[in-house]
């Protein structure tokens, strides 16, 4: 779906794809971590006509290229790279509509750089994670000595080669069979590259350790109120209910972040059917909400 771009930046090139009508306010798509644009393919042609819908591979997916090696992947270098690309197609202000950990980046980049937002659409996340000032230390020293042993494993092995049948069932495993063979196909289409007889991923191993920049509740609340644009929410039933029944600092956290968004006057929230990836899945009952938000909702910027 849609015609392959590839925008330059200093470490490389960010790739995508566009569709849509070139002369529309553009809706930029940000996927999930360790998933690439294709996680719009099935939503964006749902969508209402008049916009120009764009999806990249975020830096270290899919086409994209990786950052430089030896440092640590954290999150506000994901946040200018979406800056990168806004820029560098001159494009005054955009409507971002995000998946997981491209919701979170979105929401750091509407609070940064509120005057380049027009809305903001989330899809099942809000913001990275929240922690107290007591464990702040240990949580720096735990992800550099994880970064340590993901630079090691880079250097020294090799990374491994699968079939597609392997690939694609890994895929699926890793993200706790919530995909369909259908659906992971169109993710792992942009995340596969040759490797003699077989094919390997592409992705940034690093990944895997991604420094996840912890705010604390102040701090949460100052990015929150200063998102200025209409923010729709949605979130997938099965991910609402795991958040409701788990215990821990980071789910308690994450229905905290729910509760302050529900509290802001520009923010709607919505509670669909379905899991993670229902936007992949069944795209129609996503859409309904993204088509009137797109249509009806006003910028107050």
């Amino acid at each position: 779906m849609g015609e392959e771009i590839e925008i330059p930046v200093p470490w490389g090139h960010i790739s995508g794809k566009l569709s849509g009508s070139q002369d529309g306010q553009v809706v930029l798509g940000l996927h999930g971590l360790q998933d690439n644009a294709g996680t719009f393919d099935r939503l964006f042609p749902e969508l209402p006509k008049g916009f120009l819908y764009v999806a990249i591979d975020l830096p270290g997916h899919g086409k994209s290229s990786h950052f430089e090696r030896g440092l640590p992947l954290v999150y506000m270098h994901y946040v200018f790279s979406v800056k990168l690309v806004i820029d560098f197609y001159k494009w005054n202000k955009v409507i971002l509509l995000a998946h997981s950990f491209g919701a979170q980046i979105s929401s750091l980049f509407a609070a940064i750089y509120p005057e380049r937002c027009q809305k903001v659409i989330l899809l099942d996340s809000l913001l990275p994670i929240m922690t107290n000032n007591e464990n702040i230390v240990k949580y720096y020293r735990r992800h550099f000595d994880e970064m340590e042993k993901v630079e090691n494993i880079i250097i020294t092995k090799t990374p491994p080669s699968h079939t597609y049948e392997e690939a694609l069932n890994r895929f699926m495993t890793n993200r706790n069979r919530q995909l369909t063979p259908e659906c992971a196909e169109i993710l792992i289409k942009r995340s596969l590259v040759k490797s003699g007889n077989g094919v390997r991923f592409s992705n940034d191993q690093r990944l895997k350790k991604l420094f996840r920049y912890p705010l604390n509740q102040e701090q949460m609340v100052t990015f929150l109120q200063n998102i200025q644009c209409p923010c729709l929410l949605i979130i997938a039933n099965d991910t609402y209910n795991l958040l409701l029944n788990r215990l821990g600092i980071e789910y308690n956290a994450y229905l905290e972040k729910l509760d302050l968004a529900k509290e802001l006057p520009n923010f709607s929230f919505k509670i669909i059917d379905g899991h993670h990836y229902v936007h992949l899945i069944n795209p129609s009952l996503v859409a309904k909400h993204v088509a009137e938000f797109l249509l009806f909702s006003k910028s107050a910027l």
